[in-house]
């Protein structure tokens, strides 16, 4: 196995995980700005 492939997975797990906490925030700052109503969009 080559450098590049594992580099570009570790780059694509990174931005998945960087997605996944991006959406946790979104969903939590709407939660804390104007109760659940904001969990019903998604």
């Amino acid at each position: 196995m080559s450098v590049i492939p594992l580099f570009m997975f570790s780059k694509l797990l990174l931005g998945y995980f960087q997605k996944k906490a991006y959406i946790k925030n979104k969903i939590y700052n709407s939660h804390e700005s104007s109760g659940i109503n904001n969990l019903n969009e998604f």
